[in-house]
């Protein structure tokens, strides 16, 4: 189907593309994000304490390494009951990170960090696939944190109306 009888270009969002805000007035926090995970590291690394920085990298190598597991795997792991899935790693079937498809987004990132100003910037995008991170998979997090962090996002020239 054609959208637009011109053909749309795409220019990339500035660099951070997204800004987190946590609290009000005095008490008001403000986390930029930026696309590029050493990136995104390097500059949380400026805002939070050093005792945070181990969590920060165990977060950004996470969702590497979620972006080269067979998505055929991770789909069929999510599936398969707790108990079953459980059995195969146990048997060593498949890499033992594989656990985290059925686990929580909020589990893996608490496992990371106490530190909830952390704990929110690591989970901000859980609106951008509607599953509070309670419920979600951190498979899916992850995915979107690997999308986003490789090119952060584009808009149509000319705005939405191109």
């Amino acid at each position: 189907a054609v959208v637009s009888a011109q053909s749309t270009g795409w220019a990339p969002q500035m660099n951070p593309f997204d800004r987190i805000t946590i609290g009000l007035g005095d008490e008001m926090r403000k986390y930029p994000i930026y696309y590029n995970l050493e990136r995104f590291a390097s500059e949380l690394k400026k805002l939070f304490p050093q005792s945070e920085h181990d969590a920060i990298d165990k977060y950004c190598q996470l969702i590497k390494d979620f972006a080269k597991m067979p998505k055929a795997i991770t789909g069929v792991l999510k599936l398969m009951p707790l108990p079953l899935t459980k059995l195969l790693l146990k048997l060593g079937c498949f890499k033992k990170q594989l656990i985290r498809c059925q686990e929580t987004t909020a589990s893996v990132v608490k496992g990371l960090t106490s530190n909830k100003d952390l704990q929110t910037v690591f989970t901000y995008c859980w609106g951008d696939y509607g599953t509070e991170p309670d419920h979600s998979s951190f498979r899916t997090q992850a995915a979107l944190m690997h999308h986003f962090a490789g090119t952060g996002g584009f808009y149509p020239v000319g705005g939405a109306s191109e």
